[in-house]
């Protein structure tokens, strides 16, 4: 399935065939980003 097109859906929809992603709005995204940025540094 490398190189096929993925099909953006809301979450549980799904048709034989077709590889989905979630298609959804993080409203946490940007803390969500630091909480693992700071994670990865501390591991160097």
């Amino acid at each position: 399935m490398a190189g096929e097109p993925v099909w953006y859906s809301d979450w549980g929809y799904t048709e034989p065939g077709k590889i989905h992603a979630r298609l959804t709005f993080n409203p946490y995204f940007d803390w969500q980003t630091q909480v693992m940025l700071g994670v990865l540094n501390a591991t160097q």
